[in-house]
């Protein structure tokens, strides 16, 4: 009996309709993909910069996923950041101890005495952008304005002369002393750059600015008659902006990155220069870009600006021609700050008059590998 009953019931059991809770809902293969792209959000999210990249390229609904998210899109630099209201988007603030000192008083600077040097500084560099992002000069001509603005740049600099001590700068100096182009004023924060463009941290150039204008002066290349290891230095360093520009130039067309932004918070306006000892020519190159400077013009001009720069040092090398005995009278006897340095006693420099046909023999290798590098990139031959 018991047999039979639990026969029947499993009978029933296996008859009876199902709750609605235990119901299995087909979903469509739309449905599928929806569920499965709201489960990988999350991961997308917490993914670096180029994990990120090689999910928006591996897959076009993945490509779709991403490009529907503003928070994603801004992680891959294709929209732009608004710039905050308080503090410098792009440079470190200064702390009080930097931010007091104060331009000393019994100096040449004239109205400048015992103003803060920092705030200073920003001032005179902000005034130079604003003329050459706006190309108006008046009433001065565009080589006055780029002479007043290296020649205050000097001042700012040559007030502190004695300050620092064999042990150093005094407490707040060191962080605001910039050791490439020997003035004072705050770090560009590296990190804000399109991680592509982050290299530029580990090369030798200079960012000054405020806001969203940026100056940029590149610091391979000081003077003509240094030790053979300061060229060598300068030749490394040439190697390495091309080396690394050509692989931002690369990746930037396998992922289509031309139209990212150059930096979050965005930049407006870039003016880059190459450093040249007691020079006012205003040989600048510049880019605005209101709406954000993208990747692909920032690497223009880097390129462009680096085979000038290149140029401009392979004259130099090519007029080398050092005599022994010459070091009080080389240049009518106005050598550089490095060469004062390096050259305590005329050995020293005839042992550099030596090395010279060595120096200009490396160079051209490095000249040449350049060449070979950065020959894919359209804008390098605009610089001949």
């Amino acid at each position: 009996m018991s047999s039979e009953n639990h026969t029947t019931i499993a009978k029933d059991s296996s008859n009876s309709t199902s709750s609605p809770s235990q119901v299995a809902v087909k979903e469509s293969p739309g449905q599928r993909i929806a569920r499965t792209y709201e489960l990988l959000r999350p991961i997308f999210f917490n993914l670096p910069y180029q994990g990120l990249l090689n999910c928006w390229v591996v897959s076009p609904g993945w490509k779709t996923n991403i490009e529907t998210s503003d928070e994603l899109q801004r992680r891959l630099y294709r929209i732009p950041i608004a710039v905050p209201e308080n503090g410098d988007p792009h440079f470190e603030d200064a702390s009080p101890a930097s931010a007091n000192i104060l331009i000393p008083m019994g100096t040449e600077q004239g109205g400048l005495q015992g103003l803060p040097v920092l705030a200073t500084t920003l001032e005179i560099i902000n005034h130079f952008l604003a003329k050459v992002s706006t190309n108006n000069f008046e009433p001065k001509t565009a080589r006055e304005v780029y002479a007043d603005f290296i020649h205050d740049l000097h001042e700012t600099r040559r007030a502190f002369r004695g300050i620092r001590s064999s042990h150093g700068w005094p407490i707040g100096y060191g962080e605001i002393y910039c050791e490439l182009c020997e003035r004072f004023h705050t770090k560009l924060k590296h990190d804000h750059l399109h991680p592509m463009l982050r290299f530029l941290e580990d090369v030798d150039i200079c960012f000054k600015g405020n806001g969203t204008k940026l100056y940029a002066a590149f610091v391979f290349f000081k003077e003509a008659d240094v030790p053979q290891s300061c060229w060598n230095d300068s030749m490394t360093m040439y190697l390495l902006m091309a080396r690394n520009l050509k692989s931002a130039w690369k990746n930037m067309h396998r992922y289509g990155l031309q139209n990212d932004m150059a930096a979050k918070p965005l930049i407006t306006d870039l003016v880059i220069d190459f450093f040249r000892t007691e020079s006012v020519s205003p040989d600048l190159v510049s880019v605005t870009a209101p709406d954000g400077l993208r990747l692909q013009q920032c690497i223009n001009i880097l390129a462009y600006t680096l085979h000038r720069d290149m140029r401009y040092c392979d004259f130099w090398i090519q007029n080398l021609r050092p005599k022994p005995g010459s070091w009080r009278g080389l240049y009518d006897g106005n050598t550089g700050l490095d060469a004062r340095i390096a050259f305590k006693i005329s050995e020293d420099f005839d042992a550099y008059v030596k090395s010279v046909p060595d120096i200009k023999r490396r160079f051209a290798e490095v000249y040449g590998e350049v060449k070979t590098l950065m020959q894919d990139i359209p804008i390098w031959n605009l610089g001949e």
